[in-house]
């Protein structure tokens, strides 16, 4: 071990004295008359230890040592005092010195002090670098923990019933195949973009999660119809989601790309961004058409070369998550009108995916159906098992303009507020029930006996409103609300299943356009036993009102 010995003394024949007895055990020694020097020496050189006189000119010992100190030199101090000066010796050790010898002292002895000094100090050392990896290795840890705890708050957040890609449509089953070769043909570093398109709700960040599945899961690809996937190897590989319209400019950056802890006010840690936290696995850039010019110009950097910065930082970070982007514009008429850069767009259009509207595949609304109803009477403690004929023809016959979202936003309202074991055509909304019209097997229906009337009941022969009714509940009310008002609603009700009842209701108020006293009057019912039935079948005289104002 090489040892570095600092003499800071004014007699120049201790000074060579001192220089060639620790010469001879090979140590480097360097030399000062001048306190002060000293001390900018100490700082500068770090020796392993400092041998000092205590009376000298300028600074003298203490003072020496003080300043040694706050410089931040934590070597060992051996202090030379003269003969019979036991207090500044005893001082010295209080300030924090290795030692002390008297005047005239051994040159054996000073040696043997020195080496025992010098292994304190290597014992120092050692125990700074050990500390030193420790925190070096504490800080790889709390960034680790660090990522582990944004994901699983993202997985919290983001987790959406564990939703499939159902559906039994020729253009899902071809959607899969697609998915499966691009999952089959990632390497894992440089893979391409995967663009998906579709108008809002069809389902667009479904797709992304199937094409995770489908690359990191174990059984992702295989699967027919029922889109099944398996996650056994997706436990370690995040999937990370963000939708690019909901941050401005400045956020969304910070969001992408992290930052360091002061890069701004308000940076008070460092924060890791999104494509750190999806490395290794699959970042999804939702509405990725909403974002502004300057950020599309840092995402094309990161997609080229795969690498990134923090904002504040010095250094580059390399990321490979794969990257899935969606968007509901026509990024070809953005390029055009300026509003998305040209060179993002060929480099996020290497593999497209669209997804084609619900209403051109109505033949997956029943799965799709079926599958929100399970998912969301089991999530309300529901005993929803399936739809009657007349609502699954009544879904099917909608258009859907919302798509896939605003399928499931109807179903989950009828779990929540009915009952029983089958969601009825009654349970609709009133928009779905106008979908079902088709053309009637006869011109009236007869409540003498079937399923609307009990023994002794009384007859009520009730046409149709149109040559296009049908003998379904809802058409049926159509004719219904005319020929009630003979005989009265109150009576009638007694000898009719309660969803038809419903059914006149919503006819009345659809006919009437949300006018309460009208309806009252033409179904000879108290106002306010109107008002009454209408809240207890759920039926809302104000989205009749905003249907007229439209």
């Amino acid at each position: 071990m090489s040892i570095r010995i600092l003499v800071v003394d004014d007699e120049e024949t201790i000074r060579k004295l001192l220089t060639a007895r620790f010469a001879r055990e090979g140590w480097t020694v360097e030399c000062t008359e001048d306190g002060r020097q000293g001390a900018e020496m100490a700082v500068s050189t770090d020796p392993n230890v400092i041998v000092t006189d205590i009376k000298m000119p300028g600074l003298d010992g203490f003072q020496f040592m003080d300043a040694v100190g706050a410089g931040g030199c934590e070597c060992p101090i051996i202090v030379i005092t003269g003969h019979g000066e036991k207090e500044c010796a005893i001082e010295a050790m209080h300030k924090g010195a290795f030692d002390y010898l008297e005047k005239p002292f051994d040159m054996d002895q000073i040696a043997l002090v020195v080496k025992r000094a010098a292994e304190r100090d290597a014992l120092r050392r050692a125990n700074q670098a050990l500390m030193k990896e420790l925190e070096q290795a504490n800080r790889k840890l709390e960034g680790q923990l660090e990522v582990k705890s944004e994901l699983l708050e993202r997985v919290v957040k983001d987790t959406q019933d564990d939703e499939i890609l159902v559906g039994c449509s020729q253009h899902i089953q071809n959607l899969k195949e697609m998915i499966r070769t691009i999952a089959e043909s990632f390497r894992g570093e440089h893979d391409p973009v995967v663009l998906v398109t579709g108008e809002s709700g069809t389902g667009k960040e479904v797709v992304a999660r199937y094409i995770h599945e489908a690359t990191f899961g174990s059984n992702g690809g295989s699967g027919g119809g029922s889109g099944t996937e398996g996650s056994g190897k997706t436990a370690g590989k995040p999937f990370v989601a963000v939708n690019c319209a909901a941050f401005p400019e400045h956020l969304l950056e910070s969001e992408l790309f992290g930052y360091e802890k002061g890069a701004f006010t308000g940076a008070a840690a460092r924060k890791l961004g999104l494509f750190e936290l999806a490395c290794g696995g699959t970042l999804f850039l939702d509405e990725i058409g909403e974002m502004d010019l300057k950020t599309q110009a840092k995402l094309l950097r990161v997609l080229q070369e795969r690498m990134i910065r923090r904002i504040g930082g010095l250094s580059d970070i390399p990321v490979n998550p794969h990257i899935v982007a969606a968007t509901n514009r026509d990024l070809a008429r953005a390029v055009s009108e300026r509003a998305f850069r040209e060179d993002l767009y060929y480099r996020l259009n290497t593999i497209p995916l669209a997804i084609a509207p619900l209403r051109s595949r109505s033949e997956d609304i029943e799965p799709l159906a079926r599958h929100f109803l399970k998912k969301l009477s089991i999530g309300r403690g529901k005993r929803f098992k399936g739809f009657s004929t007349s609502a699954v023809r009544a879904l099917t016959a909608y258009s859907w303009p919302g798509n896939v979202r605003e399928l499931k936003s109807v179903i989950e309202r009828a779990v929540i507020l009915e009952r029983g074991t089958q969601i009825e055509l009654s349970h609709l909304r009133q928009e779905h029930l106008q979908a079902l019209r088709e053309p009637a097997k006869t011109g009236g229906v007869s409540m003498s006996g079937g399923d609307f009337a009990g023994e002794g009941a009384t007859v009520v022969n009730m046409p149709m409103a149109s040559a296009q009714g049908t003998n379904s509940p809802a058409s049926l009310a159509a004719g219904a609300v005319e020929k009630v008002g003979e005989f009265g609603l109150t009576a009638l009700r007694k000898e009719m299943d309660e969803n038809f009842v419903k059914q006149v209701l919503i006819e009345a108020m659809t006919l009437d356009q949300g006018n309460v006293s009208s309806v009252a009057r033409k179904l000879k019912l108290d106002r306010a036993n109107l008002l009454r039935m209408l809240k207890r079948f759920h039926i809302e005289a104000e989205l009749f009102r905003q249907k007229k104002a439209g």
